[in-house]
């Protein structure tokens, strides 16, 4: 009898091995098809700087891609003779949940020095999806986290996305955005990587003119707290904070395009400024 409940004890940390290297039940990323990958190249030897993000850095709207923040950084630093080279893996309209979902896929073989993550407008954006709800009931909860092959038995009793009844709540809550950024601080740590948060940066009085003044009060309240979390998550865990949102307050008309929430390319010159401070004072 004993020998019989050592074999099944042992087939279970075989099986819960097994299911820890395969990610069972891990959250799947969404397609990166939009991927930019290396924007700006540098000698063999420079480190790699890769930005996480959304479409911000990727630079939506702009008439020239190489206009965005982060192709701006690289060509600055190599102008200053301090080359890196850097990777833009950013895909519009994600979370940081969908962000944390391909870190393995997307980030680590690129094998970067220094991650910058700037993710929050689609977390804090009023209205969730139904995929929304099925991406975050994928993440690891109760014994779960320390169990994949739990985590992956209820993964597999998941029904499909069902569709979210219209309400008034964003994608992510601020606490849910700020749980996924520690999950990635702790996936950076794990790696050895270094690791930036940017606060998201910041909207114009013309964001969404066709809400009714109080469900545009309220976003603006939801943004507010993504970003104190942002803030929050980088003092609990020491990592250095590019905080975009108070660089570029009170935000400028030119800085943004008509929708009121991308930037221009004259907006993604000051965050680039606002990145390369960090970057050299760092150094």
């Amino acid at each position: 009898m004993r020998r019989t409940h050592g074999v099944w004890i042992l087939a279970l940390i075989l099986l819960e091995g097994w299911a820890r290297r395969a990610r069972w039940g891990h959250l799947p990323p969404a397609p990166g098809d939009r991927i930019r990958g290396e924007v700006v190249s540098a000698p063999q030897d420079a480190p790699t700087l890769l930005v996480l993000g959304d479409s911000i850095p990727w630079g939506y709207g702009l008439p020239d891609p190489r206009l965005a923040w982060p192709v701006r950084v690289g060509e600055e630093l190599a102008a200053r003779g301090t080359p890196w080279r850097v990777v833009d893996v950013s895909i519009p309209g994600e979370t940081s949940l969908q962000g944390w979902a391909r870190w393995r896929r997307d980030v680590l073989p690129w094998r970067p020095d220094r991650v910058l993550v700037a993710f929050g407008l689609n977390d804090c954006h009023l209205q969730r999806t139904a995929w929304d709800v099925w991406r975050w009931a994928h993440l690891p909860r109760g014994w779960g986290r320390y169990s994949r092959l739990l985590h992956a038995f209820r993964v597999w009793r998941l029904p499909p996305p069902r569709p979210v009844p219209p309400r008034c709540l964003p994608r992510l809550t601020p606490e849910q955005t700020g749980e996924v950024l520690e999950r990635l601080v702790r996936e950076a740590d794990r790696a050895g990587v270094e690791m930036g948060l940017l606060t998201p940066t910041p909207v114009g009085a013309h964001f969404h003119p066709e809400w009714p003044d109080a469900v545009r009060a309220y976003q603006m309240d939801v943004c507010e707290r993504t970003r104190e979390v942002i803030r929050r998550v980088a003092r609990a865990h020491r990592v250095p904070l590019i905080d975009v949102a108070r660089a570029l307050d009170p935000v400028e008309d030119a800085w943004l395009q008509p929708d009121g929430i991308h930037l221009t390319a004259e907006g993604h010159a000051r965050v680039a400024d606002v990145v390369i401070n960090q970057i050299t004072s760092d150094e």
